[in-house]
């Protein structure tokens, strides 16, 4: 058992007794085991173990709405590290271009409200066997009004975890799965880029057709993993590794969307309204 803590002063882990209820110490009363996984710029830190690795799910940035505040991931195959993110995590001062950033700022056309600074994150598989993620979310408004939020979670082909774009309402991934004829038309895309700042992420709407990306500031291709809910996107010669999943925004809109991580470093949301009969 290994207990986790720290803030932005540094992460660091160590190791607890058998019934998890104090710290494994030496003859002399030092603990066994006190590394620092990560340097300054962490908080919020939340372990989960899947599939052979320990996923460490961090918060970045300043809490206030405009500062920046954000949820970023790393894995590891042992949980005293080292953890990884297409870099690895160490004992340096600062980390704010590590790690997958799952969410920052952002904005779709069909929410009231700019959603600022995500954070604050735990992560767990419920009873019926989907994952998910909560943290407190904050809104442009004008206020430091937060309140609560519950998305799922999904894996990646790579074995990366991606939230869905929306609150969820109960949704099930499709157990038949897609293929690339059913991914077309218009998606209002959002890249959650890797910056620590109040710029808000608006989304951009991108065309979808016969494999091909087009009328965005990037242009790329598409592939489906056809029986599956796998979506691969290239945009600008960055890969990113994606789910696809039907759910309801937050103004009960249907809509089909992806959630996709990109040379874990950055993540893509699409979101692709569709028309009520």
């Amino acid at each position: 058992k290994y207990m986790f803590v720290g803030s932005f002063n540094g992460i660091y882990v160590t190791e607890l007794t058998d019934d998890g209820l104090s710290v494994k110490r030496n003859e002399n009363g030092t603990p066994t085991l006190k590394k620092q996984v990560c340097g300054k710029a962490f908080e919020g830190t939340n372990i989960y173990k899947k599939n052979g690795y320990y996923y460490l799910f961090v918060s970045y940035g300043d809490l206030q709405s405009d500062g920046g505040y954000q949820i970023r991931q790393f894995r590891s195959e042992k949980p005293t590290g080292p953890y990884v993110a297409g870099n690895t995590l160490e004992d340096q001062d600062d980390h704010f271009n590590y790690g997958l950033k799952m969410m920052g700022n952002y904005t779709f056309p069909s929410l009231n409200y700019t959603y600022m600074a995500p954070g604050g994150q735990s992560t767990f598989q419920d009873d019926d066997g989907k994952y998910y993620i909560t943290y407190h979310q904050r809104f442009d408004d004008g206020t430091e009004y937060h309140e609560p939020r519950v998305h799922q979670m999904y894996t990646n082909e790579d074995g990366w975890f991606v939230a869905a774009p929306f609150a969820t309402m109960g949704e099930t991934l499709s157990e038949k799965g897609y293929k690339k004829s059913d991914v077309s038309g218009t998606f209002y895309v959002v890249n959650h880029g890797t910056d620590i700042s109040s710029k808000i992420r608006e989304a951009e709407a991108y065309t979808f057709a016969d494999g091909k990306v087009t009328g965005g500031e990037k242009s790329g291709t598409y592939e489906v993993k056809e029986g599956t809910d796998y979506i691969t996107i290239t945009l600008d010669g960055v890969v990113y590794k994606g789910v696809l999943m039907e759910m309801t925004d937050e103004a009960e809109n249907p809509v089909f969307c992806f959630s996709a991580a990109g040379d874990n470093e950055e993540t893509l949301w699409g979101v692709q309204y569709i028309q009520k009969e």
